[in-house]
């Protein structure tokens, strides 16, 4: 495997995140979209029982899997392991007025945050890390100008 991509800490170092970790009761929902996304939650929560009270919804099997190594179970993982996987499942538990924090990279696309809103969820706040292109097949994938 040739890695065209690094996933870094978010320019501001994570401030964000931090605000919103420090303030998990005001959320219904956190929504995980990888292990990054895992890792990035638990370095900035430090108190697992700040989760109590919340559902937490994984992207696929690997990202429960990384959850679990904290000792935390995914209320929710679709059957199949894409953006609109998660969405159909998180619209079938009637998401309309849920407040939802999402942990994704900035170069996810925009259907589950756009599907999410669509569905009615509420202060719906998202990302975690940013990529940045490793060589040149990394900055052609990060414009775009590469499909996989």
């Amino acid at each position: 495997m040739l890695p065209v991509i690094a996933i870094v800490p978010p320019d501001d170092g994570g401030a964000a995140l931090g605000e919103a970790v420090g303030r998990l009761s005001d959320y219904d929902w956190v929504v995980v979209t990888s292990a990054n996304g895992v890792r990035a939650l638990l370095g900035a929560l430090g108190d697992l029982r700040a989760l109590a009270g919340v559902r937490i919804a994984a992207i696929g099997p690997a990202t429960a899997d990384a959850l679990r190594a904290y000792g935390l179970r995914a209320d929710l993982v679709p059957k199949a392991f894409t953006s609109t996987a998660i969405l159909a499942a998180m619209t079938e538990q009637g998401i309309a007025g849920q407040r939802l924090l999402l942990l994704r990279a900035d170069i996810a696309p925009s259907d589950l945050v756009d599907g999410l809103r669509q569905a009615g969820a509420q202060r719906l706040r998202d990302g975690h890390a940013q990529a940045r292109a490793l060589g040149e097949l990394g900055a052609a994938l990060l414009a775009g100008q590469v499909a996989l």
